[in-house]
């Protein structure tokens, strides 16, 4: 009967040992992945930019907004604000550069090409007729609260 207890006890105490073993168990130490830092949006050509230039004939100013097209967000479209008036702008996104043009004649073109900086901000030049006019343009901030019309 002593046998009986013992290798009772045995086998129970074993069972309890190989249940219990898993949570005791050490697996190899587990190298915590680095978590990504928080993305930030994506940047975008998309919106309202201030531009601003220093040509032969002076300083020039205008604001255009730059519309991606949502079929195919390679093709450009808005308008440029500046002391000439309003134009519309068209053009395209060629891989991290953007192109884009107005025709104020309807006949001659005048086409800007500009990349998004570090700092968020456009840098390019203008092509006047082969000569090349480097402006900067910084993203209009959209007013908090929205006010009513």
């Amino acid at each position: 009967m002593t046998r009986q207890l013992t290798a009772s006890l045995l086998a129970t105490g074993l069972l309890v040992a190989w249940s219990v073993a898993p949570a005791f168990a050490q697996d190899p130490p587990v190298q915590e992945k680095e978590k990504p830092a928080e993305t930030k949006e994506k940047a975008t050509y998309a919106g309202k930019w201030n531009m601003s230039m220093q040509s032969p004939n002076g300083a020039f100013a205008a604001t255009v907004e730059i519309i991606l097209d949502k079929e195919d967000p390679k093709k450009v479209s808005g308008t440029i604000i500046s002391e000439m008036g309003t134009m519309p702008v068209y053009g395209e996104l060629d891989g991290e550069t953007l192109w884009f043009a107005v025709s104020p004649d309807g006949t001659m073109e005048i086409w800007w090409y500009a990349n998004l900086q570090e700092d968020g901000s456009l840098a390019g030049a203008l092509d006047m007729q082969g000569n090349q006019i480097p402006f900067t343009a910084t993203r209009v901030k959209e007013k908090e609260g929205g006010g009513g019309r």
